[in-house]
């Protein structure tokens, strides 16, 4: 026994040292063997194998296969997914492949499943799909704002003139959009916060208020705000309202009686809730619910709002801006 405190210090770092010398010496070890591997492959002529996508596995087969609905598993189109993969790939990607980190993260959204059973269907490590599901909603998050936009000034007379050919009504002649909400269920936090994220449904989630163009196209969305909270609650709080963004002056959005009818600020106009005068049922089919819900379904149709609930921490959803 050491009984001089410097001495017992100086032969402590020094075990410290040659631990950590060791652990760097296997750590270079492994790498230059990873290396050489991935050199032999390549010089094969083909892609080292931790870039190839595993066909054995079922998943993957489906994928494998061009005639193949990818729907049931997905649940979206083969062309979505591929937009996706053109979208987010980069010359500088490396690893599993664009193709298999879109699948993963899609297939997890689409079931709500754990990373064990996630890695398992794709024969990759738990803590591998942590990874690529962090890394590609990083990617899809910070390409959001090219998919959904407010529109131009250029931009406002053609979105108008689709609201009226709707309507068949020159009524909608500035109608810049159309706003609604929706309920995206989720696993709610195990705080006193609960009962917060209960909606009007008695289910937990939080909400999406979407501003549609009148082909359902999304021009602006907005997120996180707990499920019992109103529709008009919501829309004060968004930068939307906050900040005056949308719609310019001299236009109007298009909003149910969950909404206020307002002249300035956001310019929100409520449709008719019945039939009162010829042409009254035509303009509500450009309301809207025919609008936003239109764009919803599509969603729904494509991804998950309500189906399988999101993993969440407190509610806020990874993709909310």
């Amino acid at each position: 026994m050491v009984s001089n405190p410097h001495l017992s210090a100086a032969l402590t770092c020094v075990a410290i040292h040659h631990l950590l010398a060791g652990a760097m010496a296997r750590s270079n070890r492994r790498r230059r063997r990873l290396r050489r591997i991935l050199a032999m492959c390549q010089w094969q002529g083909g892609k080292g194998l931790y870039m190839q996508l595993n066909a054995t596995a079922p998943i993957l087969a489906v994928y494998a296969n061009p005639e193949a609905c990818l729907k049931k598993d997905f649940r979206v189109k083969r062309s979505s997914v591929v937009y996706l993969v053109q979208m987010l790939s980069s010359p500088k990607d490396h690893g599993w492949g664009q193709d298999i980190e879109v699948l993963v993260l899609l297939y997890s959204l689409a079931h709500g499943l754990s990373l064990s059973v996630v890695g398992s269907a794709f024969g990759i490590p738990k803590s591998t799909v942590h990874r690529i599901i962090k890394h590609v909603t990083g990617k899809i998050k910070a390409n959001l704002k090219t998919l959904i936009s407010l529109p131009t000034a250029d931009e406002l007379p053609e979105i108008a003139d689709g609201f009226g050919q709707l309507a068949k009504s020159p009524a909608f002649h500035r109608a810049a959009g159309a706003i609604d909400g929706c309920h995206i269920r989720i696993k709610p936090p195990g705080n006193e916060y609960h009962k917060e994220y209960i909606n009007y449904k008695l289910f937990p989630s939080i909400q999406m208020q979407a501003i549609c163009d009148s082909t359902g196209r999304f021009l602006d969305v907005f997120i996180g705000y707990p499920g019992s909270v109103h529709d008009a609650r919501v829309l004060r709080n968004s930068p939307i309202f906050c900040q005056s963004l949308f719609p310019p002056a001299g236009w109007f959005l298009l909003g149910d009686g969950g909404y206020p009818c307002l002249e300035k600020t956001s310019g929100i106009t409520h449709t008719l809730q019945g039939p009162s005068w010829p042409g009254a049922g035509q303009i509500q089919q450009a309301s809207c619910q025919g609008s936003v819900c239109g764009g919803k379904s599509i969603w729904k149709d494509e991804g998950s709002l309500e189906g399988h609930p999101f993993q969440s921490a407190g509610g806020q959803s990874k993709l909310c801006p």
